[in-house]
């Protein structure tokens, strides 16, 4: 459990720093929306959008595994490192009328 309290705050932090990567990267992106490149007739917004979109999805990710997490504080159990925990979850809910 002390190590899924470590895994939630860890996560918490790195959530936070993707919001903000994320927040000013789209607005690093309007704004270089009306430059064109150089070589190509297509918007300097292209090239700098995988930036927020690349930190969004990470984020939604991450998110996921701190609700993970949530669950290991709760129960103790952690399926992905105890394969015993995992084989007996899969089998009650594989076998469930």
């Amino acid at each position: 459990r002390a190590r899924a309290a470590f895994q939630i705050i860890w996560r918490s932090v790195a959530c936070a720093c993707l919001a903000l990567i994320a927040y000013h990267g789209y607005f690093l992106v309007q704004r270089l929306s009306g430059q064109p490149l150089t070589s190509v007739p297509i918007s300097k917004g292209f090239m700098f959008a995988s930036v927020p979109i690349g930190c969004a999805l990470v984020l939604v990710y991450e998110l996921g595994r701190i609700f993970i997490e949530f669950k290991v504080l709760r129960t103790g159990l952690d399926p992905h490192h105890d394969r015993n925990a995992a084989r007996t979850s899969f089998i009650v809910e594989t076998h469930r009328d």
